[in-house]
């Protein structure tokens, strides 16, 4: 036997070792037969069981030597290794190195990187997100999952820093802190708050968190995530980890991922002819305003019968995009300001319902008569009001109902608060006839300005103001000004000078009025209305200065563009 360290001859020892170890020597007499490795040979004495090693197939050698393991172990490699190695092939290449968000995103919950622009490839991914070129008609710039263009917090603070340095748009993020307030046991508010924003738009808790049926969850580090569920059962209420998290002065996004299998409804009308949110984008453009249906809220209904209901508040318009994944985003023209996302709870749409109008209150209803069917006309500028009385004549004789007529869109004349000529006196007949037929004359007026009145000359505190002082455009060949409705200085104004107009016309006055061409319409069309200085303009509606593209006013179809963009409401 030789020593520890010394060669052993196959060929002289084999005899040897076969006595002492059987399995050795099987093996020695295989690789004496099959190699001349018989003067190379070397066996220290660790491989004696005295050491405690056994001699004998390793698992390596059953997986690389079994048939069956190796198509299983090269299977493995296919799905586990190939995948992330196609992935960087496909989408390093030519990008800025960025650990964070995967770009293999199923389409229906893609999040538009730059909406209203069509981005070059090189654009797109500048910006930190997705390039998708399957198929030419297919380019497609999208949010990574989770999104790059998103905010950080750390450990134990509200402030919330942006991860990149540049929006999609190019712009510099605002820095923003998180503010969470129970204003009662089943309406919890979130709001996001650009630094610097007045403090009177941050609200307070009036019950402890705890006490509400709302439990909030949110992360810390990479990316700021938040996940509101229903504390008695663990459901989740809504989830913002699928979309961007997006402040600039000119435009924000948030997203909200409320359950796939839920029925979303609501963010008022549109021409969907439904209110149910379903596939495909719905677009609409609210503000705060208080009318009827003009609330950007989404109504919620799970599988299990439960209900919730989401409301979103910003200082300026609010445009809600709906996919087929039940994802929202919501984006704004907020500026340096807030966004606010009130959650209400209940078992059923009736509470969820009661809980929101607890906080908004409830609509003034106009009066019954106003619900009918209300019939205008533009026959001012040939100085006849005979069409209305014809019309009354011809309707009375069908027994064809309808409650209000406006005679015409310019009675007094096409300036606002400004009574033109014999206008009282051509409108009285008229006027009378409706009245006896218990129908009801409603006054057509316009929100632009002339600057040939005193409303104008007493009103340069409450115009839009352009870059170059107060913004004038044209409307119906006058030049206009614009009222400032959110002004709180144009109540005065207003009252004014509405007092002045109604006291000119006792003998034809209206039982209500029509607010006419009531957006910022300037008919001029070389004048342009500045929007090339604003990162994002909703894309329903091309051009602020334009009206609605839905019916039923009908504007030009370049500025309904993409199709997908179904309607915008004012």
């Amino acid at each position: 036997m030789a020593k520890k360290g010394q060669k052993m001859s196959v060929g002289s020892s084999l005899q040897d070792v076969h006595l002492r170890y059987p399995q050795k020597a099987k093996h020695l007499k295989q690789l004496e037969s099959s190699t001349n490795l018989a003067d190379d040979f070397y066996m220290d004495d660790e491989d004696d069981p005295a050491y405690g090693n056994k001699v004998g197939p390793t698992v390596w050698d059953h997986i690389l030597l079994n048939r069956p393991a190796k198509v299983i172990f090269a299977l493995l490699i296919a799905v586990f290794v190939v995948p992330p190695l196609l992935y960087g092939l496909m989408y390093g290449l030519g990008k800025d190195p960025e650990p964070f968000g995967s770009c293999v995103v199923r389409n229906f919950y893609w999040s538009e990187c730059m909406p209203g622009k069509q981005p070059s490839r090189q654009e797109c991914l500048a910006a930190g997100c997705c390039w998708n070129e399957l198929e030419e008609s297919l380019n497609f710039c999208h949010h990574s999952l989770p999104a790059r263009q998103n905010y950080q917090n750390k450990t134990g603070s509200t402030q919330l820093v942006a991860r990149l340095e540049r929006s999609p748009f190019g712009a510099e993020p605002l820095t923003l802190s998180i503010n969470i307030a129970a204003l009662n046991t089943s309406h919890v508010l979130v709001q996001l708050i650009a630094e610097g924003s007045a403090s009177d738009s941050i609200h307070e808790s009036r019950v402890e968190l705890d006490e509400t049926d709302i439990k909030i969850d949110l992360t810390e580090g990479e990316a700021f995530f938040v996940e509101l569920k229903r504390r008695t059962s663990n459901e989740t209420l809504f989830f913002t980890g699928n979309g961007p998290l997006i402040a600039t002065q000119g435009f924000w996004e948030w997203s909200l991922q409320f359950p796939h299998d839920a029925l979303l409804l609501g963010s008022g009308s549109t021409s969907r002819g439904s209110l149910r949110l379903t596939s495909g984008s719905a677009t609409l453009y609210q503000g705060l305003g208080t009318k009827a249906n003009g609330r950007p809220f989404i109504l919620c209904v799970t599988q299990s019968g439960k209900s919730h209901g989401v409301l979103f508040e910003a200082p300026g318009a609010i445009e809600v995009v709906a996919r087929p994944s039940n994802l929202i985003s919501i984006r704004s023209t907020a500026g340096a300001e807030y966004l606010n996302v009130h959650t209400f709870v209940g078992n059923s749409p009736a509470e969820v319902f009661e809980a929101l109008t607890a906080h908004i209150g409830l609509p003034t209803l106009p009066p019954y008569w106003s619900l009918g069917l209300h019939v205008c006309r533009d026959t001012a500028r040939n100085g006849t009001n005979e069409d209305a009385l014809n019309f009354k004549n011809e309707a009375t004789r069908l027994d064809f109902p309808y409650d209000s007529d406006c005679v015409d869109d310019s009675a007094l004349g096409n300036v606002s608060y400004v009574v033109e000529g014999n206008r009282v006196d051509k409108l009285k007949t008229v006027v009378t006839e409706l009245k006896n037929s218990k129908r009801h004359f409603l006054l057509s007026l316009y929100a632009q300005v002339s600057e040939r009145t005193t409303a104008f000359e007493e009103g340069q505190d409450i115009f839009l103001v352009g870059t170059n002082g107060t913004y004038l455009g044209q409307h119906r060949d006058e030049t206009v000004a614009y009222p400032d409705f959110e002004n709180p200085n144009v109540t005065k104004w207003l009252d004014t000078h509405m007092s002045a107009m109604l006291a000119n016309i006792q003998d034809v006055l209206p039982s209500g009025l029509i607010l006419s061409d009531n957006w910022p319409l300037n008919e001029d069309a070389t004048q342009g209305d500045g929007n090339e200085t604003l990162e994002y303009v909703p894309q329903v509606c091309g051009s602020i200065s334009q009206a609605l593209c839905a019916p039923p006013y009908n504007m030009h179809a370049a500025s309904c563009v993409p199709s997908n963009y179904i309607s915008c409401t004012l």
